[in-house]
């Protein structure tokens, strides 16, 4: 190989006519001399068939240029590949990085989603205006502060609408990267709701550990029950989803069984049921029992949907590295501060919330929301002779409450 000089390349004189002439430089590759031009060409054996490929034009393309092509070449079939098919390949991906901006591809991901809810798809054409900065650009020129900069001017109007940008955004990259139109570095990985909070500060509210507001429940329910989180499981995300419906404490529903969750109401009169064992409980007496936990039909539906997913092993929400331990509520915690509700809603927040709401708006009995919260309700000596739990009054409770939810999210 290397047998031709740059000095001899240089010299190589056009032909007369129809004359062609080769000029060898070892390896397959070769100068061909013709009667209008020289070009590199690299001659290789694929699949049991000879194959010519053009390297470019000389003097366009160097004598080294040529070498350096044509090693590229040899190391493509070491491996086993084709050079023309790679070529084509790489021809075809830079077409799509050009004809495949931003615009163009979540106008194909919104498309997606005509199955979905009339809400989730104004949602899904609102952010597609609020992105039309990014429109005109191919993924490759989108960075991570130009994403950041768009949700920070949507964040002057409320943090929920800045967090849903970023998401939609991020949901528009990874349909990308599965249609084949993007193989770059996504530049949404890991989401945005700590950067949010570095930008826009933290979103408190009167240093409560739970929301209050309507508004602001509306708000964190849709984003824990529509949105795609990146970063975070779906084991996680229906962790949180099962807390603001049932009310539970953090800690019991993290270590949860399945041998608890009777979602067909087998032991219950057909009626849906969780029952969290006493010596789960925060409070555990003589006067004690197990805590029966009725299950609206939203919070049936999430269970199936989990039991989907870990079903096959002990724990309902089992811990990421192993299967044998269950989730710590750490992960809760961790899951809403990327949401950027950092100082503002902790999981044992949503009890907060449920008895805010349950008191002001359902203007439920006291003595039932305590009741579903586990708390002690009236003296030891009466709790002695008094074991009801008031199940049915509270299953009505929570059925109505979970509609309430619903309501306030889609609103």
């Amino acid at each position: 190989m290397n047998l031709l000089t740059p000095e001899q390349v240089k010299r190589a004189a056009l032909t007369q006519g129809k004359a062609i002439r080769k000029l060898q430089d070892g390896g397959g590759l070769f100068l061909q001399v013709d009667s209008k031009a020289k070009g590199w060409r690299y001659r290789y054996r694929f699949a049991g068939k000879d194959s010519l490929l053009s390297l470019g034009a000389y003097p366009a393309t160097s004598l080294d240029q040529a070498r350096a092509l044509a090693i590229n070449c040899r190391a493509l079939l070491s491996r086993g590949e084709n050079p023309s098919e790679a070529r084509r390949r790489a021809r075809d991906e830079a077409w799509l990085e050009v004809s495949k901006t931003f615009g163009v591809v979540a106008v194909e991901y919104n498309a997606t989603q005509v199955h979905k809810s009339a809400e989730t798809r104004k949602r899904c054409e609102r952010n597609y205006r609020y992105s039309g900065k990014l429109h005109n650009r191919t993924f490759s020129q989108i960075e991570r502060p130009d994403i950041l900069a768009l949700c920070e001017t949507r964040g002057r109007v409320t943090r929920e609408t800045a967090l849903r940008l970023g998401i939609y955004i991020g949901q528009v990259f990874t349909f990308a990267r599965d249609k084949g139109y993007y193989k770059g570095v996504d530049p949404t990985i890991g989401g945005f709701g700590k950067s949010m909070t570095r930008i826009l500060g933290s979103a408190r509210s009167k240093h409560r550990p739970g929301l209050t507001n309507p508004e602001a429940v509306a708000g964190i329910m849709r984003l824990i029950d529509d949105c795609v989180w990146l970063g975070t499981s779906a084991t996680v995300a229906n962790a949180l989803r099962i807390l603001a419906r049932t009310a539970v404490r953090p800690g019991e529903l993290a270590n949860a069984e399945w041998s608890e969750v009777d979602l067909d109401g087998a032991k219950h009169k057909g009626k849906p049921t969780w029952v969290i064992p006493i010596h789960r409980m925060k409070m555990r007496d003589a006067n004690r029992t197990d805590h029966v936990v009725p299950l609206s039909r939203q919070a049936v539906e999430i269970f199936k949907a989990q039991h989907a997913l870990t079903g096959h092993g002990k724990y309902v929400f089992p811990n990421e590295r192993s299967d044998a331990r269950p989730m710590t509520d750490t992960a809760m915690s961790a899951a809403l501060i990327g949401l950027g509700y950092r100082d503002q809603h902790v999981p044992h927040g949503f009890r907060t919330t449920f008895k805010t709401f349950a008191h002001d708006v359902l203007k439920a009995e006291s003595e039932i929301v305590e009741r579903q919260l586990a708390h002690r309700v009236g003296s030891d000596v009466a709790g002695a002779y008094d074991r009801s739990q008031r199940l049915e009054e509270r299953r009505a409770l929570m059925q109505e409450y979970s509609d309430l939810l619903d309501r306030l999210r889609d609103g």
